[in-house]
């Protein structure tokens, strides 16, 4: 059985759309990850870093919502 993704939306670490994650995922070097300093550690961590537009509704401004609403455009 075959499944296919023909309209991915997606948002993460290593792209903000398919274009960019493809160009990630069969990059030579590892993207989207870098060091972070976190309660006095280094820690390798994944973090979106485009520009993510906020819902307008004042009680569903979430970073998780601002995810959920880049990915769906």
């Amino acid at each position: 059985m075959n499944f296919y993704l023909n309209a991915l939306g997606v948002v993460c670490a290593a792209g903000h759309d398919a274009d960019t994650l493809a160009q990630a995922l069969w990059a030579r070097a590892p993207s989207g990850v870098e060091p972070e300093a976190w309660r006095g550690r280094n820690l390798h961590l994944g973090r979106v870093r485009q520009p993510l537009p906020l819902p307008d509704a004042t009680a569903q401004r979430s970073r998780n919502n601002a995810l959920l609403l880049t990915a769906l455009q």
